[in-house]
């Protein structure tokens, strides 16, 4: 992945996290609207929405398994 590439990730889980710290659901649902548009501009023939989700985990050290379901 470019370095580019790697910066839109970190900015899309940076906005992921101010929405988990959002006081309010509106601030929240702003947040989550920023992090989309980071997202949407990777390519997306080299990601998938599982790849995106897999990626905030890992920047946010969770420690969650994949479980192998899907929804």
């Amino acid at each position: 992945m470019s370095p580019l590439q790697d910066e839109y990730e970190r900015e899309a889980a940076y906005a992921m996290d101010m929405a988990d710290q959002s006081p309010t659901e509106e601030l929240r649902a702003q947040w989550l609207r920023l992090a989309r548009k980071w997202l949407d501009m990777l390519p997306h023939q080299d990601r998938t929405s599982k790849d995106s989700f897999e990626a905030a985990v890992r920047h946010n050290d969770t420690g969650q398994k994949d479980l192998g379901a899907s929804h």
